[in-house]
């Protein structure tokens, strides 16, 4: 059964410059699922014009981006000086075992084999 899709050309916030079109299409995206019915159907275009959002509003999407990958970065740069300090590591004793976990002995790996 072949699928009829209607073709619609629907006049949307547009920016105004060469460089904002990858931040309107993720704010396109991200307005469109928060807003959108469950089914979207024919009816539920009239949701989309020109006043459908303002077109600075993509513009912030960078500045939150920015700012997310930020974040991102210091949980990194924050993980690798705790590795690298030793903290938060566990304690390896010479066997390979966990010396904090003394509840009964261990006998080395290759000594049971």
């Amino acid at each position: 059964m072949a699928l009829e899709v209607e073709e619609s050309i629907d006049m949307v916030p547009q920016q105004q410059n060469d460089y904002d079109c990858g931040l309107f299409v993720l704010y396109y995206m991200q307005r469109f699922i928060q807003e959108a019915p469950e089914r979207f159907r024919k009816k539920d275009y009239s949701m989309f014009g020109k006043r459908w959002f303002r077109p600075e509003e993509p513009s912030q999407l960078r500045d939150q981006i920015r700012h997310l990958i930020h974040s991102c970065r210091e949980t990194e740069l924050t993980k690798d000086a705790t590795a690298s300090s030793g903290e938060g590591q566990p304690k390896i004793g010479n066997d390979g075992t966990d010396p904090s976990d003394a509840s009964e002995p261990k006998t080395p790996k290759h000594l049971s084999e």
